[in-house]
């Protein structure tokens, strides 16, 4: 298995925080997803039943080196399910939603397309989306989504 490991510490310049403050904090936040994430920091490569590869319709991927949109849902152990969009596309497009196991739920993590702060939201604090069944996305953007467990009494999250 081949890797790569920074064993010295990348120039950055801190001057320039204040001066790219939204840069830094999409960074941070991205850092933060992955940390709350363990299935995106795996060190092998996913196996079939983790990892599956979708169209925005929502069939399998159709792998046209011409094809512009993509979604993938990689199963959590336990905690539900990340659903990752990308459209690279000159237009918006909708894209099916999987079904996700019952008492859980999509929840937005990411848009790109979106202003902050709705760009991002904090683990467990995510957006909960309707039951619409797709969710769009906007031309030459990101979104993931992340199937959560419903929350019980009265909370909305």
């Amino acid at each position: 298995m081949l890797t790569a490991r920074i064993t010295k510490p990348v120039g950055f310049d801190w001057a320039c925080q204040e001066q790219h403050g939204e840069i830094f904090r999409f960074a941070r936040g991205m850092n933060a997803f992955r940390r709350a994430h363990p299935a995106l920091s795996e060190e092998q490569f996913y196996a079939d039943a983790d990892i599956h590869w979708c169209s925005p319709q929502g069939g399998p991927a159709n792998w046209d080196p011409n094809g512009k949109q993509l979604a993938c849902m990689i199963h959590e152990s336990g905690q539900g399910a990340l659903y990752l969009i990308f459209n690279a596309g000159a237009n918006r497009s909708d894209f099916h939603l999987p079904e996700v196991p019952p008492g859980f739920r999509w929840h937005l993590a990411i848009d790109t397309f979106l202003s902050p702060p709705r760009d991002m939201f904090a683990a467990g604090e995510e957006e909960p989306l309707d039951e619409a069944g797709s969710y769009r996305v906007e031309s030459g953007s990101i979104a993931i989504l992340v199937a959560r467990r419903r929350a019980t009494g009265g909370a909305s999250k």
